[in-house]
């Protein structure tokens, strides 16, 4: 349970981060490319707003594979407490 409710947690914090890489990439791709150096030097790491775009891209793929194996983890974890539950008549019926 402690790592499903952890991946979540990084899965979206992965996705804000993604997002905030897209739209500085956006936006630094909308200036004119002189000021380009400067913008990037100052606020990334990256050499163009394309590299930017990129990570951002590549960061958003992680985060939705993280969030679906967070997802599948606690549908797995719900269906057995529900098994657990369940009478061994009822399990019989199944």
């Amino acid at each position: 349970m402690f790592f499903t409710i952890l991946s979540r947690i990084i899965a979206v914090l992965a996705l804000v981060y993604a997002a905030l890489n897209l739209l500085l990439g956006f936006y630094i791709g909308s200036q004119p490319p002189e000021s380009w150096d400067a913008l990037l030097r100052r606020y990334t790491p990256a050499s163009t707003p394309g590299e930017l775009i990129d990570k951002g891209l590549l960061a958003i793929l992680y985060a939705a594979v993280l969030g679906m194996l967070a997802e599948i983890s606690a549908s797995v974890r719900r269906s057995l407490k529900l098994q657990q539950s369940l009478t061994p008549d009822q399990k019989s019926k199944e």
